[in-house]
């Protein structure tokens, strides 16, 4: 289970489409090897024309193994309900990336996230054990874990201890703007 997020949620979707293109292409990713296989994207209030013409512009065509799912602002427990299904249903599934809208803090290289988003980072991390598959959750990075209590009643709770990776990256399709990619790497709730 890994953690995208950005100031600018719109980069952190660009990669997060990237990646999610490459894998389910089969097609290299920079200088990394990509094993190709079936990819649930799940959009978070795009509809899927704007979703469509996204994905036009990054590439001249659309994967068959690349599924969409659109969420709505009320729908936080949909990736706990929808991705399971999905994953059985499909057994060659490689790659399944969620985007919430619920942001997240990093404070010191620890990553701070809503304490209602728990259960669900929890439960994606078992699933993508149990399948062996890759789960990616894009999230907007705010300034603060302080300004995480904007959003939720439950106060923040950090989600990882270190930071294992930090990338500043060339966004596809974003010629000059900079997408940061950061690796959890702790077994969340322990």
């Amino acid at each position: 289970l890994n953690v995208l997020f950005s100031e600018n949620m719109d980069n952190a979707r660009s990669l997060a489409m990237e990646l999610s293109l490459r894998v389910a292409s089969g097609q290299d990713l920079w200088d990394m090897e990509v094993k190709q296989g079936a990819v649930l994207h799940m959009i978070h209030q795009d509809t899927l024309a704007v979703t469509r013409n996204r994905i036009i512009a990054m590439t001249k065509r659309v994967p068959d193994d690349l599924y969409i799912g659109v969420m709505t602002e009320d729908s936080l427990t949909l990736p706990l309900s929808a991705v399971p299904v999905f994953v059985k249903s499909h057994p060659g599934v490689s790659l399944v990336v969620v985007e919430l809208e619920t942001p997240v803090a990093c404070v010191s290289q620890k990553i701070y996230a809503p304490g209602e988003l728990l259960l669900q980072y929890t439960s994606l991390k078992e699933l993508a054990e149990q399948n062996d598959i890759a789960i990616l959750v894009v999230q907007r990075e705010v300034s603060s874990s302080f300004a995480l209590s904007d959003y939720t009643n439950d106060g923040p709770v950090c989600i990882s201890d270190t930071v294992e990776c930090h990338y500043e990256l060339d966004i596809a399709g974003y010629p000059g703007n900079k997408g940061v990619l950061k690796r959890v790497g702790r077994s969340y709730g322990n």
